[in-house]
C-alpha cells in the first residue's frame, strides 16, 4: 500500500484544519494487545464465479471454498462476510451438495460442517449469496478511505465525463466485502476466480488468464488462476475499459499496463522502468520475481495510492500521467517501485499481523531508496532518502508510536510515517551498519525461510543475527520495539596544549536513551580521517588526536542517523562543509543553515553557490526558502535565470514564484511567456504570478487555461476562478467541495481558505471553517503542515474580518465572524 506522495507534496503548499470534538476521547485501545489471528481452520483455495450487475452495485456469486482444521479437530467454520445475502451454503460431496446449517449476523458467517473434521481432512464449502457494498458502513482512515472492499465507479454511466470501472481494495481485512474468506493477513490460499466481463471490456486478476469464453449474450467469462498461496487481503479483480500495454517481457513472464485509453501512449513513459526494477530487485535480494505475471492498472475515485495485489498492482489517479504531467519527469516512479517490492515484502512474505506491518511497508519505502540511487545515482538516493526522512521528523506526534505496534484504535492506523518513513530509514541505517553484502544477504535468507508464509520483526532480526553474526538487540529493541529517535545537541572543542579535537554530544529527547554508531571526519585542509563511534550515553564525550584545529568535523559523516540534531558548527564551518564534504546531505545543511543567517556578504555567496548546485533538490529548497525571507536585490538576476532556464521544473516554478514577491513589471512577460509552458508545475507557478501581480490581466487569461489544467496549474486555475466568487456562491461551492474526492479537497484547500475571506454570512462562514477543521484532522497525522498553514490562516482571517469592520463594511456579521474566530483561536491555543 502507498499513500499518494504526490498529493501529500501538493499539500505542502496548501493545508487543512479541524479542533477536537467536545467529547472525550475514547482510549480504551490503549489496554487492547493486537496480536496474530488465531488459526481455527486454513484456506487452502478459494474458486469464484462473479457477475456483476452494474445496475445495483452488486456482486452475484457462486463460491467454491477449500479449508481444513489448523491443528485442532473442528466441527465449524466462522467467515467473513459483510452485508451479504446468503441462499445456498452447502458441503460439495463427490456426488451432491449437502445443506449446511448456518448463522450470519451481517459481519460474520458461522457453518456448521456436520461432522468434526481432523487436521490431515480437508472439506469445500459451496456458496451462492450477493455481496451489497454500498451498505457496508465501516469506516476508513487517513491512509485508506473507505472500507467497502467493492468499488463501482459511475456503473451506470450517466457521468459522461466518467468511465465505468469496477475495482477492489482488500487492505486491511475488506475484501470479505465481496467474498466470504477468513480475512486475516496470515491466512494464504491458491485462487481462481471467474470474471464475467462486458464484451467492450477487459478484467485482471491474480495470477494468469487461463481461459476467456465468450458467452455469446455480449459478455466474456475470464479466468484468473493463481497457482501459488497468498494473502487474502491481496485478492484482487479490476474490470473496465482499459487498454493493455504489454512491455517486455522479464524471463518470460508477461509485464503489462492496463490504462485508460487516451492514456495508452504515456503508459511505457509511467510505467516503463518496470522491467528494469524486476530485475535489479532478484538481483539485489538474491530471490528472483516470486510470480508468473506482472500487471499494473489504473483506477479511478481510488481509495489510496495504490495497491501491491499478487500480480495485479492497482494505482490511483497518480499513476494516470499524461505529457504534460510527464514534463515534470515521472513523478509516480517511486510509487511504481514500491508496489513492486511488495510483490517479495508483503505478498511473497506476508506480515502475521497488522502489529508488523513494518515487515512490509518499511521495505517497500526503503526500496524507493534503493530505486532512485541506483537508476539516478547516489546524490538522488540520498536526496530522496533525506526528503523521507525529514517528513517522519517533522511529525512530532509519531514519536509516541513504536514500529512494532501492538496497541492500536483501528487496524489502518498503523499505515502512518512511523511504519513508512521511519521503518525506511532504519532500514537504510542498518544497511550502512552491517553493509550492502550482510544486509542483502540477510534479506534474501529471511525471504528464503519464509516464502509463501508470513514473517515478523523477531524472525526479520534473527535472519540479519545469523547472517551477520552480530548480536542486534542493541539496535531492534530501540528501533522496532521501542518509540521515538534521538534528539542530539553537538557542539566541538580544541584543546590547543593537547593537540586533541573534543565533539560533546547529549540526547535531549524524553523517550528512550538509544545506542547507536556514527562515523566522524575530521577535515584538516584536504585530509580527511574517518573515524567510527558508538553513541549510548545522556551526554557522551569523543576525542580525536589532530595535528592542528579542524576545519570541520563532520558528526553522522554518512548521514543515514534517524535524528534532530542540533550542530553547532560555525558559519565558516558550514562554508567549507559545503565545499569539501560534498555528498547531498552535507550540502543539503549547508544551504538550510545559510537561509537562517543574515543576508551579509558572505552568505550570499554561499547562497549564490547553493542555487548553481547540482541537485535541483537543493537548488528548489534555497529558493523556496527565500519565499519566507527578504532576499537582496542583488539575488534576483540569478534567480531570473534559474526561471528562464533551469533544466528541473520544480526549480523553474519555485523561482517564479520568488520573482512575484517583487511585483515588479519587468518580469511580467516572463509570467505570461511561462503560463503557456508545457510542465504544469512551471504553468501554475507562472500563474500565480501574474494573478499576483496584474489580477485583471491574470483573469483574462482564465477561459484559455481552463481546459488543460491539472495539478499546480489546476490549483492556480481555481484561484482565479474563486476570485470571481463572492458569499453569494456559498452553496455552490461547498456542494462542489462536499462531492470531491478526498485528494481533490486537499488540492482546494488553500484556494478554500481564501475564499472564506469573501464569506459575510456568519452561518455561511462557520460551515465553511467547520468543512475546513475537519478535513485537517483527516490529514494531520500525514501532512502537519496543513495543521501549521491552518493556525496561520485562521489567524489571517481574523485580521481580514477586523478589516472589513474598520471599513465599516457589514460590522454586525464580521463582529459574529470575529467573535466565532476568538472562540477558535482560544480553543486552538492559538
Amino acid at each position: 500500500m502507498k499513500k499518494n506522495y504526490l498529493l501529500l507534496f501538493a499539500l505542502l503548499l496548501l493545508n487543512f484544519p479541524v479542533f477536537s470534538q467536545e467529547t472525550a476521547p475514547d482510549d480504551s485501545w490503549k489496554t487492547i494487545y493486537r496480536t496474530t489471528a488465531e488459526k481455527v481452520n486454513d484456506m487452502v483455495h478459494v474458486e469464484l464465479d462473479a457477475r456483476f450487475d452494474y445496475s445495483k452495485s452488486q456482486l452475484n456469486g457462486k463460491e467454491w471454498l477449500t479449508l481444513k482444521p489448523h491443528f485442532y479437530p473442528v466441527d465449524s467454520v466462522v467467515l467473513d462476510a459483510k452485508c451479504m445475502d446468503f441462499y445456498k451454503v452447502e458441503l460439495v460431496g463427490e456426488k451432491q451438495n449437502t445443506p449446511l446449517e448456518y448463522r450470519y449476523d451481517s459481519l460474520q458467517l458461522t457453518v456448521e460442517l456436520g461432522r468434526t473434521y481432523s487436521a490431515k481432512e480437508k472439506y469445500t464449502l459451496y456458496i451462492e449469496y450477493t455481496a451489497n457494498p454500498n451498505k457496508i458502513k465501516e469506516a476508513g482512515s487517513a491512509a485508506i478511505v473507505e472500507a467497502k472492499g467493492l468499488y463501482f465507479i459511475n456503473p451506470t454511466g450517466e457521468d459522461k465525463d466518467m468511465p465505468t470501472q469496477i475495482w477492489t481494495q482488500g487492505e486491511t481485512e475488506s475484501n470479505s466485502g465481496w467474498i466470504p474468506i477468513i480475512d486475516k493477513p496470515n491466512q494464504k490460499a491458491t485462487t481462481k476466480f471467474m470474471v464475467r466481463v462486458p464484451e467492450n471490456y477487459v478484467s485482471l486478476s491474480n495470477g494468469l488468464l487461463t481461459k476467456s469464453k465468450n458467452n455469446r449474450d455480449g459478455s466474456w467469462t475470464d479466468t484468473w488462476e493463481m497457482t501459488q498461496p497468498h494473502a487474502p487481503y491481496l485478492f484482487f479483480i479490476g474490470i473496465g475499459d482499459y487498454a493493455i500495454v504489454k512491455d517486455k517481457p522479464y524471463e518470460g513472464r508477461e509485464i503489462s499496463y492496463y490504462v485508460e485509453k487516451p492514456y495508452k501512449e504515456f503508459a511505457l513513459r509511467t510505467f516503463g522502468e518496470t522491467p528494469a526494477m524486476i530485475k535489479f530487485f532478484s538481483e539485489k535480494l538474491g530471490v528472483d520475481y516470486p510470480w508468473d505475471k506482472y500487471s499494473q492498472m489504473t483506477a479511478r475515485e481510488y481509495v489510496s495510492g495504490a495497491m501491491e495485489n499478487t500480480t495485479a498492482t492497482l494505482h490511483g489517479d497518480g499513476g494516470r500521467l499524461n505529457a504534460r504531467q510527464l514534463a515534470d519527469g515521472n513523478t509516480w516512479e517511486p510509487v511504481v517501485a514500491h508496489e513492486l517490492f511488495h510483490q517479495w515484502f508483503g505478498d511473497l512474505v506476508t506480515t502475521e499481523s497488522w502489529s508488523n506491518i513494518t515487515v512490509n511497508e518499511s521495505f517497500a519505502d526503503f526500496s524507493e531508496i534503493m530505486w532512485q540511487e541506483h537508476r539516478y545515482g547516489a546524490d538522488e538516493g540520498m536526496g530522496y532518502a533525506y526528503a523521507s526522512r525529514s517528513r517522519y521528523l517533522e511529525n512530532a506526534n509519531d514519536t509516541v508510536k513504536p514500529l512494532v505496534r501492538h496497541y492500536y484504535a483501528q487496524r489502518e492506523d498503523v499505515f502512518d510515517l512511523v511504519s513508512y518513513n521511519k521503518g525506511g530509514a532504519i532500514l537504510n541505517m542498518l544497511r550502512d551498519f552491517l553493509g550492502e553484502d550482510a544486509f542483502y544477504k540477510s534479506l534474501q535468507t529471511y525471504l528464503e525461510r519464509n516464502s509463501f508464509g508470513t514473517g515478523n520483526a523477531r524472525k526479520l532480526q534473527q535472519a540479519f543475527e545469523d547472517v551477520s553474526g552480530k548480536d542486534l538487540s542493541w539496535f531492534f529493541s530501540q528501533w522496532y520495539f521501542g518509540a521515538g529517535h534521538p534528539h542530539l545537541d553537538i557542539s566541538y572543542g580544541y584543546n590547543e596544549s593537547a593537540k586533541q579535537a573534543i565533539v560533546y554530544v547529549s540526547q535531549k529527547q524524553t523517550t528512550q536513551l538509544f545506542k547507536f554508531p556514527v562515523w566522524i571526519d575530521v577535515y584538516e585542509g584536504d585530509q580527511i580521517n574517518s573515524y567510527f563511534r558508538w553513541i549510548d550515553g545522556q551526554s557522551d564525550t569523543l576525542v580525536f588526536d589532530v595535528s592542528a584545529k579542524p576545519d570541520l568535523i563532520n558528526f553522522d559523516a554518512r548521514k543515514v542517523l534517524l535524528a534532530n540534531k542540533e550542530d553547532h558548527k560555525s558559519f565558516d564551518e558550514f562554508v567549507f562543509q559545503y565545499e569539501h564534504a560534498k555528498n547531498y546531505v552535507d550540502r543539503r545543511e549547508a544551504a538550510e543553515f545559510a537561509l537562517t543567517q543574515p543576508m551579509d556578504k558572505k552568505n550570499v555567496d554561499l547562497i549564490r553557490a547553493t542555487l548553481e548546485d547540482q541537485s535541483y533538490r537543493i537548488r528548489t529548497t534555497v529558493l523556496t526558502g527565500l519565499l519566507e525571507l527578504d532576499p537582496p536585490a542583488e539575488l534576483f538576476a540569478q534567480i531570473r535565470k534559474i526561471a528562464e532556464s533551469d533544466p528541473s521544473k520544480y526549480a523553474k516554478a519555485a523561482a517564479l514564484s520568488l520573482l512575484a514577491t517583487r511585483k515588479d513589471d519587468q518580469y511580467k512577460a516572463l509570467f505570461v511567456q511561462c503560463v503557456e509552458d508545457s510542465s504544469y508545475t512551471v504553468a501554475g507557478a507562472a500563474y500565480q504570478a501574474l494573478l499576483d501581480l496584474d489580477e485583471k490581466e491574470g483573469l483574462a487569461l482564465l477561459p484559455k487555461l481552463q481546459d488543460d489544467a491539472l495539478g499546480a496549474l489546476k490549483i492556480a486555475v481555481q484561484r482565479a476562478e474563486f476570485l470571481t466568487k463572492t458569499d453569494a456562491d456559498f452553496d455552490t461551492i461547498y456542494a462542489m467541495l462536499s462531492a470531491q474526492s478526498f485528494g481533490e479537497k486537499l488540492r482546494s484547500y488553500k484556494n478554500y481558505m481564501h475564499y472564506l475571506e469573501r464569506v459575510d454570512n456568519p452561518a455561511n462562514f462557520e460551515k465553511g471553517m467547520q468543512f475546513a477543521l475537519e478535513l485537517r484532522n483527516q490529514a494531520a497525522a500525514w501532512i502537519p503542515e496543513i495543521s501549521t498553514y491552518t493556525d496561520e490562516q485562521i489567524l489571517e482571517l481574523k485580521k481580514v474580518k477586523e478589516k472589513n469592520k474598520e471599513d465599516g463594511r457589514m460590522v454586525d456579521q464580521m463582529q459574529a465572524q470575529i467573535e466565532y474566530l476568538d472562540g477558535l483561536i482560544e480553543k486552538e491555543g492559538l
